[in-house]
């Protein structure tokens, strides 16, 4: 198995930040408050090496382009995210992110179904797929939240309607990458297939006329 420059580059990024965060936590003293962004860069580290060991059967599956936009997502969401406190950063960063995976995720999706659905079936299927998946994710924030007391959802200080908002939007941009992807996938594969499957008009045959008029009796 050949590893791929993107894949090499993938780990070297996750395995810097996880050393960086590392001796950052131990110079600073913070090791409990800092355990769980610790432990979220570790299994960052983790996830690209399982990605790499599998990366034949991804690429032969969903594609090079795919397979890299995982390894953006991960080392972006896990590693900017986390190491370099990109969400609270900047403001968008988070939004940008889900709309991003909603994009990605959909196209997985659409490239797991079986090629004999029709392709409304499969786009259907990716979109469900891809917000199906960004519930899980909003799950998983409100277990940090609620276990290390992380504000993933950004509600700590607000009561209200205001306390959902983070995750309200998070969905809504998800919902709105898979339909970005839905749009997408519909017009290029929908072509594609009348591409490969090109339906030929021929002209239709003028009706024979009966043989054998009515003869001379």
């Amino acid at each position: 198995m050949k590893i791929k420059n993107f894949e090499w580059l993938s780990l070297g990024a996750m395995s810097l930040i996880l050393l960086l965060s590392f001796v950052r936590t131990l110079l600073s003293g913070t090791i409990e408050k800092d355990a769980f962004h610790l432990i979220q860069l570790g299994a960052g580290v983790l996830i690209i090496v399982i990605l790499i060991h599998f990366s034949d059967l991804l690429v032969g599956k969903l594609g090079t382009t795919t397979t890299f936009l995982i390894h953006i997502f991960i080392v972006l969401s896990i590693g900017g995210g986390n190491g370099f406190s990109l969400y609270s950063r900047f403001i968008y960063f988070d939004s940008v992110l889900h709309l991003f995976s909603g994009y990605v995720i959909a196209d997985i999706g659409y490239k797991l179904t079986d090629k004999t659905w029709p392709v409304l079936s499969r786009v259907a299927f990716a979109v469900c797929f891809a917000t199906t998946l960004g519930v899980f994710w909003e799950i998983y924030e409100f277990t940090g939240d609620h276990l290390f007391d992380l504000n993933m959802q950004r509600y700590q200080g607000l009561v209200g309607q205001a306390a959902l908002f983070d995750t309200m939007k998070d969905f809504i941009c998800n919902l709105a990458g898979a339909g970005i992807a839905a749009v997408v996938l519909f017009v290029t594969q929908s072509n594609h297939v009348k591409h490969l499957n090109p339906q030929h008009h021929q002209p239709v045959p003028a009706k024979i006329e009966k043989k054998g008029k009515a003869q001379d009796r």
